[in-house]
């Protein structure tokens, strides 16, 4: 570990990922070794390599929402939608009332043209926090300027419309 973060500080990704492998080849279930082979193959833009990490990463225990949404971002990159959708309902299950979560379903819900369901997690992630907001805006711009949604925007800001 301490050569594959050596590398990994120094940009050298092609050896932190050699390193990395060679713990997983010794230690299959250390969950902090494919916390780091997901981040590694992340930054190396290996983005399939990347999903496996988290996913197991996941599989081994480790809920952090990081893990969760960052697992999010390369499953929508990789246009596996559906999968980027299950992904978040699982991590609702341990963040409950999370803003970024919601947002991030709304959008994908109103990209899949599931319009109710994502008119749906868009109030909820309004009711949360509207400060996260920018989550729709930066991941999903199409969304965000959709009518529909400014509407639901404009409505939430002033509710007497």
């Amino acid at each position: 570990i301490a050569i594959t973060d050596f590398y990994f500080k120094n940009k050298n990704y092609q050896k932190a990922l050699y390193y990395i492998d060679k713990a997983i080849n010794i230690d299959s279930e250390n969950v902090l070794y494919w916390k780091r082979y997901a981040k590694i193959n992340y930054r190396l833009n290996l983005f399939e390599e990347a999903e496996h990490g988290y996913r197991k990463t996941l599989e081994l225990g480790n809920y952090e929402l990081n893990t969760w949404l960052t697992r999010n971002d390369i499953l929508m990159h990789l246009g596996e939608f559906e999968a980027a959708i299950n992904n978040l309902f699982q991590a609702s299950e341990f963040y409950p009332d999370c803003a970024e979560i919601e947002y991030r379903l709304a959008g994908l819900f109103y990209h899949n043209n599931e319009y109710r369901k994502g008119e749906f997690h868009l109030k909820n992630a309004l009711r949360i926090d509207p400060e996260y907001l920018i989550i729709i805006e930066e991941l999903f711009p199409n969304v965000y300027d959709s009518k529909d949604v400014q509407k639901i925007i404009k409505t939430h800001k002033n509710p007497s419309l």
